[in-house]
């Protein structure tokens, strides 16, 4: 049977993956994985009579056409000097099949799939990665780096992981990635938003809605990273009755949560974190799944892809702008949000070992070691004082407006002892720490 792309197209996932050859091209298959995903390999037998199988890109990425010619190509000079050719196209795909897509969350999968495509596939995509060097890596580099040295920074640090996984494999001698310097500087920032910016910020956010809108509103009452708020998942929710993580996906099932359960393949330091849920939190959580109900969204995350929901949300640059526009609140990102949440704790003077277990941070070894007290009752209450400062904010969907409505509600926090009676707003930064 040839293939074409009907015949691709209507091919089903089954439980197990499958082949479809293609009679047309002599080796040529698509294989079909149980997740629906499709791409072509070739199959065909060395010199040396050596069954080998390699392949050749995803179908959408790569047409039927080019990989007709690819494999035709590769079948018949099937070997080049010591062993069959590994185009770099190839080899990425490898690399995010079988190492990014195993290892890593679905946001940086998809940041690793960009910046390969973006930077580097149009310049080497059908060459052999043994043939590639560091003088090859440098000239691509150069070039992102004349308007971007950030991003720069960002594509090397992806494509010296790929080097460095194909020499594991064996499949190159040496990574010609390595032991490049950045382009940028790298300076930490220290960006912190005050609190008329927070309010403006968080009403923009209630303008821009569902789903990122109220992602950036539930990372503001949080604190926990952008990436674990974007992908949040309704089975890491704890009902006060059980004390574990749900058993199912459906959020029906409980009226109200307790806690966030982010277990540690989650964490980006890999250590599981209880996070407590206050009631504006929940008021959120139930804003968000009241819109799925009306909408009719059946999906495992709170956010959701919007093209596919089994997957979570991206959270984009372009979508982040939307609500800084609306804001009119310049130069911060997500993560801004999470050092603002953190630099509040510290002004409402909640203990710094508090602080950081809320936000995830890695304890000292010797705390680690010996400090094993959960804090959950202290998380609570440093949520319930950052809540409290925001109270004008959750109230009425905006700030103080004024220098005197601000000093006024500083002196009524100051009352509580839990913030200086200096009518400043959020300014000051947290310790350094990861994450």
């Amino acid at each position: 049977m040839s293939l074409t792309d009907k015949i691709i197209k209507s091919l089903k996932p089954r439980s197990q993956r499958y082949d479809v050859s293609d009679g047309n091209s002599n080796g040529l298959r698509v294989r079909v994985q149980p997740n629906g995903r499709k791409v072509f390999t070739v199959v065909f037998r060395s010199k040396n009579g050596k069954f080998i199988r390699e392949t050749l890109g995803a179908y959408g990425l790569l047409d039927l056409a080019t990989a007709r010619r690819r494999a035709e190509k590769i079948r018949q000079s099937d070997f080049l000097n010591d062993g069959p050719k590994l185009t770099f196209e190839a080899a990425v795909e490898k690399f995010l099949r079988l190492y990014s897509e195993r290892r890593n969350r679905p946001s940086t999968i998809e940041g690793n799939r960009r910046l390969l495509h973006k930077h580097f596939m149009p310049v080497w995509a059908e060459r052999d990665v043994r043939t590639i060097t560091k003088k090859d890596v440098v000239r691509v580099l150069d070039e992102v780096a004349r308007d971007a040295p950030s991003s720069a920074d960002h594509a090397l640090s992806v494509v010296r992981k790929l080097f460095y996984w194909l020499e594991t494999r064996g499949d190159i001698e040496r990574c010609p990635a390595s032991r490049l310097p950045k382009y940028g500087t790298n300076k930490p920032r220290d960006r912190v938003l005050t609190l008329a910016e927070i309010a403006a910020v968080w009403k923009a956010a209630d303008g821009e809605g569902y789903p990122f809108g109220w992602a950036t509103q539930l990372l503001l009452l949080t604190g926990q990273r952008p990436s674990e708020v974007v992908e949040l998942p309704w089975s890491e929710f704890v009902v006060d009755e059980t004390r574990s993580p749900l058993a199912t996906t459906t959020p029906e099932l409980a009226t109200e949560f307790t806690h966030w359960h982010l277990p540690a393949q989650r964490a980006k330091n890999k250590i599981p974190n209880l996070i407590p849920l206050t009631t504006n939190a929940n008021a959120l959580i139930e804003k968000i799944r009241t819109r799925h109900h009306e909408i009719g969204i059946r999906s495992p995350f709170l956010f959701p892809n919007e093209r596919e929901l089994l997957r979570p949300m991206l959270a984009t640059t372009q979508k982040r702008e939307r609500i800084r526009k609306a804001a009119k609140v310049t130069h911060w990102t997500l993560h801004d949000l999470r050092r603002t949440v953190r630099t509040g704790l510290a002004k409402l003077k909640v203990p710094a070992e508090v602080a950081e277990r809320l936000l995830n941070h890695v304890p000292s070894i010797v705390r680690r070691t010996y400090d094993l007290h959960s804090y959950e009752p202290e998380k609570l209450d440093a949520l319930r004082k950052w809540e409290g400062y925001l109270k004008p904010i959750l109230d009425e969907g905006r700030g103080p407006e004024t220098t005197e409505d601000r000093k006024s509600h500083a002196r009524s926090m100051d009352s509580a002892g839990q913030i200086s009676s200096t009518g400043d707003a959020v300014t000051d930064h947290a310790p350094n720490s990861a994450g």
